[in-house]
């Protein structure tokens, strides 16, 4: 093959061949000819030259595939990506430059097995191999040059003589047993067994098993060779499976189905060529790039499947929310009128129950008498029905109660309209049920008719979230089964009915999509009806077959069709009542569309997603301080998003602080509490609202994050309108998610009424407010396991993924990029009027993710500042703008390029990492944290000089934390445990508390501060005022003391004194040695002798040697060293301690030969005297 290096590297026609020879153009540096075939000779072996290409091809390959699959990852997945292109283009590389070296040095003889291994899992660890050839190539080139013949065969032995990395080796690199299984296509399991038997072990050991047929060394051989060898033809093409892989799994579990289309939302979302396809240079067989444009046009919102699928969760939501509080209407009148009644709200509810069911009871029976073989299908005889609506009635509840009957009666009504609706029954068929039963109620949790059940249920097959396989009718068989609670029946019925209908309805987009493309599609999909495969014979229960029996004449059975069962690649869809198959040639995209690549997590990660989810409700929906900063974040991020998906004049409308207050956050406030405007502006926006909602714009707050959050809230709406009640603490939970709803929602309404104003249809403007921050309930396949592992990882994923796609897009970079460089540079300029070194006295992570603006400077030099929050994905460029004008305008030129390369990179993974910063899940986090004594910001969390002083924990406290209520009962606890046998920092006691208590422990502990402050007559500070402390800060003439000017000179002189007395140390442990080894006096004073002429023995040695052999001659050990360390009272204490089981005598005399050994000196002895412990067991 041949490699220009002036050309960018394409990796397919890179790709390593190890069966290929290699041929190189002309080394433009050394002119050395590299075009012609290059062999190497056998008698002369290999020389310098042949190293250099050898070793430089290896490491050349090894670093672009770790890198640059590293890379790859990262663009289109930060964190995860990274971590899952880290290790395939490792080990792939690793492998190909292994076989390119060996190829090249020993061009006949066989491949090192055990070295394509051991390189391929080197190469996972940053500059290993680079460093290993650096150093041995010097080696054998020395052995080939002192005339050894066979010197390519020599130097291979060498080769093969290097060892595997070790198991630690490797997890100190971050790589788990599991993530290497992955990278060979195996389990962690059987990973960490195979490769355990070879680990640290001479590579050639490797090769032998192998060619043995070693069933371990096996695993380990084929997997990373045949990824080596591949490794140039794998990637790119299979980099989109690669990459939508990832994304399914972490991002977006349909993104299979939106690559297929052209654009969604109108052009919110277009599917084209992206940056790394262009930067792979990735070409098909002839040599031309191929599109990647979606090959589905969209031809308006009911053919864009993405779109209604994305919208189909959110107007599910809301449905079943309105159901909700029509539940809770229920509710409040059956209370009020128990109280009028004086009965309870719970009997109320079950009489209109037992009246609803008795009036649709009267009419099933008579429908299904025949099929059923007499009175009684409804499992109560019509007689005994009719004698409930008489007494119902007779005692006039059918007028106390009609509110809640009519309720009742719309809710059960709704659920045909709403199957009619989605298309799971026709028109006719649904009138005729309507006439039929006209005082219908779900008797058994399933709307039950006789007429429809032919067409229904006749298609079975693997069903998932995202496919309705019936249309929820069933034949009625009649039963005389007690019937299942008919409130609970209504809900699960109508929520039922919901889920299908909207299901089916983006479905059905899909359909439209496959037949507006017939000619594209044909790779993709097909659309059929169901064969029918055979008929049965049923009964004949419709009214006029009734009608005949009644005269006396037979009535034939009925044929009905039987269907053919489908496929789990097949998706069915109904259309006006009647099925539909979507056969799929790809099984992937067969299971994104059905649901069934979605996994449930279970077990111990369903504990840690249920724990994760109390926490993050600590940290955000019951925390107030999160509430205000938030919405500013999500309004700097929206402003970017809604630039891609509008004009500019209605994008930034977005950040109009008036009408945030007055017609985003009052509509929903007055929505939120039932007291809509009755005219004026206030009126259109409440209709607009309505709008917002019932299009599935609206996320649900936070207390309804996700799918499986909005489905448990609805279990329980059936007990809810049994038995109504008046809860504070459901009233307080409903306060806190009205809250939540006003601050969460602001921006996405916002962003709704801009969209709309702009042109956008309802479903375009949804989506864009949607994804105006981050949509809480879009996730990938693995979702639920990532968020399980780690808090808020959902929304770093979908939050930096909508950024960053916004910023693609030239114009919406060149305002965002221009308007942060503008805003922070007059802020500094501003900033430096005030005080020139404020950067340095301000927190890094206060300048770096808010707009900061100095108020004043205090006499002592300390400054008032505001920070102004923004959005997180917008921090690594709201940094990178402010480096561009420090340096062209600020004068700040001379900034080291490495410390901006270190402050960009840290904050790039703090704003995209999904992980937040660390590998250690959630759960176990704060754990690790006290573990290692540093916080997730780095910062110390008990005092860093204490960690080695023996004293106890429970005094390893920051000076400041003593001063506050909260430290004072930490200090207090801490002391409690440590009377109980368990020794702790009371630094420790916080942190905990901090981080399991979340928001609500830090508003409590905050408003304890203050609390205490003001009743001892102390002066509060902003630090204790709730919300404000967000915005408004100061910092401490001290502190910027310490960090810019005589803490550097301090930290460098201690480092240097520390240094001096290391090294010091070392010289007189030397001699200190050489002395307690030596055996005569006369080999001492030779060793004396050489210390007095050693000019590194300085003054200090020579005492520290002085003092070994005046301690050497008195007998005293290592252990009496360390009693002499001690303070007077504890050398007093120890020797109490020592002595207390003696008698007087031995007593006596232990403690005289300290006195010689001048262990014990007067002042302890005197001590010891004072000691009650002393006096008690020797008398005073």
């Amino acid at each position: 093959m041949a490699f220009d290096p002036n050309k960018p590297y394409n990796l397919v026609s890179g790709g390593f061949d190890p069966n290929q020879s290699f041929t190189f153009v002309e080394d433009p540096i050394s002119g050395f000819d590299l075009s012609k075939p290059y062999n190497i000779s056998d008698d002369e072996g290999p020389g310098a030259i042949d190293y250099a290409a050898a070793f430089g091809s290896d490491i050349a390959i090894s670093e672009a595939g770790r890198l640059g699959g590293a890379a790859v990852g990262t663009a289109f997945l930060p964190g995860i990506g990274t971590a899952i292109g880290y290790v395939v283009g490792g080990m792939g590389a690793g492998a190909a430059g292994s076989i390119a070296r060996q190829r090249i040095l020993n061009p006949d003889d066989e491949l090192s097995y055990g070295q394509i291994v051991a390189d391929a899992f080197i190469n996972l660890i940053p500059g290993a191999k680079g460093a290993k050839f650096g150093a041995s190539a010097v080696a054998r080139q020395a052995a080939a040059g002192a005339g050894i013949s066979a010197g390519a065969r020599v130097a291979e032995t060498a080769i093969d003589e290097g060892e595997l990395p070790t198991l630690e080796e490797l997890t100190s690199a971050g790589l788990t047993g599991a993530a290497l299984g992955a990278g060979l296509g195996v389990s962690g399991e059987a990973f960490s067994k195979a490769y355990s038997k070879f680990a640290g072990m001479p590579t050639r050991r490797l090769s032998e098993a192998f060619k043995i047929g070693d069933p371990d060394a096996k695993i380990l051989v084929d997997g990373v060779e045949r990824t080596g060898k591949e490794y140039g033809d794998m990637l790119p093409s299979n980099f989109n499976d690669l990459k939508l892989g990832i994304s399914e799994a972490y991002s977006d579990d349909l993104i299979r189905a939106r690559v297929l289309q052209d654009e969604v939302a109108g052009g919110q979302i277009k599917q084209e060529d992206g940056v790394i396809d262009r930067f792979l240079n990735v070409f098909d067989s002839k040599g031309v790039r191929p599109s990647k444009k979606g090959p589905l046009k969209v031809k308006g919102d009911e053919s864009d499947f993405y779109l209604q699928r994305r919208l189909a969760e959110g107007k599910i939501t809301a449905k079943n929310e309105e159901l909700e509080k029509l539940v809770d209407i229920d509710g409040a009148f059956l209370v009020s009128r128990a109280n009028e009644l004086g009965s309870e709200a719970s009997v109320l509810s079950r009489s209109v129950n037992e009246y609803l069911y008795a009036k649709h009871g009267v009419a099933y029976n008579k429908a299904n008498r025949s099929k059923f073989g007499g009175d009684g299908a409804a499992g109560k005889t019509t007689k005994e029905l009719q004698e409930t609506i008489r007494d119902f009635e007779a005692r006039g509840l059918n007028k106390q109660l009609k509110e809640s009957i009519d309720l009742r009666k719309d809710l059960s009504k709704r659920i045909l309209d709403t199957i009619e609706e989605g298309g799971l029954i026709s028109r006719v068929d649904a009138g005729k049920l309507r006439k039929e039963f006209p005082d219908y109620v779900p008797l058994n949790r399933i709307l039950e008719t006789d007429d429809l059940a032919d067409a229904a249920a006749t298609i079975t097959g693997r069903s998932g979230r995202y496919e309705t396989l019936a249309s929820g009718i069933r034949r009625a068989k009649g039963s005389d089964l007690e019937v299942n609670d008919i409130s609970q029946n209504i809900v699960d019925n109508l929520v039922g009915a919901t889920r299908r209908a909207q299901v089916n309805k983006a479905n059905q987009a899909f359909v439209k999509l496959i037949k507006d493309n017939p000619t594209a599609a044909g790779s993709i999909a097909s659309v059929r009806k169901p064969k029918v495969v055979s008929t049965k014979l049923v009964k004949d229960t419709s009214e006029s077959a009734n009608a005949l029996r009644a005269q006396g004449k037979s009535v034939p059975s009925k044929k009905v069709p039987v269907y053919e069962n489908a496929d789990k690649n097949v998706l069915t869809v109904f259309e006006n009542g009647k099925p539909l198959l979507v056969e799929f040639k790809d099984p992937r995209l067969a299971a994104a569309m059905k649901g069934t690549n979605r996994e449930v997590a279970t077990g111990i990660i369903k504990a840690a997603q249920g724990f994760n989810r109390f926490i993050g409700g600590l940290y955000t929906r019951f925390n107030p301080e999160f509430m205000v900063p938030n919405l500013i974040r999500d309004r700097s991020e929206a402003l970017v998003n809604n630039m891609q998906k509008m004009s500019m004049g209605q994008a930034f409308k977005t950040l109009d602080p008036i009408s945030t207050v007055r017609d985003d956050m009052a509509t929903i406030t007055r929505n939120v509490t039932g007291q809509r405007a009755s005219g004026g502006r206030g009126a259109e926006m409440d209709k607009l609202y309505d709008e917002f909602v019932s299009s599935g714009a609206r996320t649900g707050g936070l207390g309804l994050s996700t799918l499986d959050d909005v489905e448990k809230s609805i279990t329980e709406l059936g007990k809810k309108l049994n038995a109504p009640t008046k809860s504070k603490a459901k009233q307080f939970n409903k306060f806190v998610n009205g809250v939540n709803e006003v601050f969460e929602n602001a921006t996405r309404f916002s962003t709704y009424r801009r969209g709309r104003a702009d042109g956008m249809t309802m479903d375009q403007a949804a989506l864009a407010a949607r994804n105006s921050s981050f949509d809480p309930q879009l996730q990938g396949a693995q979702g639920d396991t990532l968020r399980a592992l780690y808090l808020f990882s959902n929304p770093a994923i979908q939050g930096a993924k909508n950024f960053i796609r916004s910023m693609k897009n030239p114009k919406v970079a060149a305002t965002v990029m221009g308007g942060l460089t503008a805003t922070t540079y007059t802020i500094d300029k501003y900033n430096k009027t005030i005080d020139e070194n404020w950067r340095e006295k301000i927190p890094d992570f206060k300048v770096n993710k808010h707009i900061t603006i100095v108020q004043g400077k205090k006499p002592d030099g300390s400054l008032n500042y505001i920070s102004i929050p923004i959005g997180y994905s917008m921090v690594p460029f709201k940094i990178a703008s402010d480096y561009t004008q420090r340096i062209m305008f600020g004068g700040e030129e001379n900034i080291n390029a490495s410390d901006i390369a270190k402050d960009m990179s840290k904050n790039i993974i703090d704003a995209y990492n999904p992980m937040g910063g660390s590998p250690i899940p959630t759960v176990l986090r704060p754990m690790a944290e006290l573990a290692s004594n540093k916080d997730g910001l780095g910062r110390d969390i008990r005092p860093s000089w204490l960690e080695d002083d023996p004293r106890s924990e429970t005094e390893k406290i920051h000076p400041w934390t003593a001063r506050t209520q909260g430290g004072e009962l930490a200090l207090n606890l801490a002391e409690q445990l440590n009377d109980m046998g368990y020794e702790t920092s009371p630094e420790n006691l916080l942190y905990l508390y901090r981080n399991y208590t979340g928001g609500p422990g830090t508003t409590v502990k905050r408003l304890f501060n203050a609390t205490s402050k003001i009743m001892n007559g102390e002066k509060t500070d902003r630090s204790d005022r709730l919300i404000a402390q967000r915005f408004f800060g100061e910092t401490y003439a001290k502190t910027f003391e310490m960090r810019t000017g005589d803490q550097e000179i301090i930290d460098r002189i201690e480092k240097d004194q520390a240094t001096a007395s290391s090294k010091l140390r070392r010289v007189a442990d030397k001699y200190t040695d050489r002395l307690s080894k030596s055996d005569s006096p006369q080999e001492r004073s030779r060793i004396l002798q050489d210390m007095r002429i050693d000019p590194k023995a300085e003054d200090a040695v020579v005492r520290r040697v002085e003092t070994f052999l005046k301690d050497e001659e008195a007998g005293i050990t290592y252990a009496d060293k360390q009693v002499k360390s001690l303070s007077v009272a504890g050398r007093a204490q120890y020797f109490v301690e020592r002595i207390k089981d003696m008698d007087s005598e031995e007593a006596a005399r232990y403690l005289q030969e300290q006195i010689n050994r001048r262990v014990l000196t007067p002042r302890v002895e005197e001590a010891i005297m004072g000691m009650q412990a002393f006096q008690s067991a020797f008398g005073k």
